[in-house]
């Protein structure tokens, strides 16, 4: 990391094992960067309540001026369907909502949040092949 990288880095936080921060000093204003990895939807109920509380809770205390990223791996599938959650998710969202995907789209609903991988096109891959180089 070279220096004016490290002048950039206000602090960071790790808050759990699934969760950590890091606030940045942006040219006109300053980021928190929320990183963080979602129970599986294999989890029990309270497990994936406690997750979502908490990156809640994280969420909440980002100043309110700073541009907040959340990304992670959230294990959720949000499915293709997005009437009446057109202001979180794109229209190239895929596959079926999971019990995840469901808590993943009320948490961007409650936060004016996007779910950024459904807004993008996204290549499709047949399943066994791998490109050559």
């Amino acid at each position: 990391m070279n220096s004016y990288s490290a002048r950039s880095v206000l602090s960071w936080e790790p808050v759990d094992e699934n969760i950590i921060t890091l606030r940045v000093q942006l040219t006109h204003t300053k980021a928190t960067i929320i990183q963080a990895y979602a129970p599986t939807n294999v989890a029990t109920d309270d497990v994936k309540d406690d997750f979502y509380n908490n990156l809640q809770t994280v969420i909440d205390s980002v100043p309110s001026h700073d541009l907040k990223i959340i990304m992670g791996d959230f294990n959720a599938q949000i499915g293709s369907e997005n009437i009446g959650w057109e202001t979180i998710i794109g229209r190239n969202a895929t596959g079926t909502k999971t019990d995840n995907g469901m808590q993943l789209m009320n948490l961007c609903s409650g936060n004016e949040l996007k779910i950024g991988g459904s807004m993008f096109q996204h290549k499709t891959r047949k399943h066994g092949h791998h490109p050559t180089s």
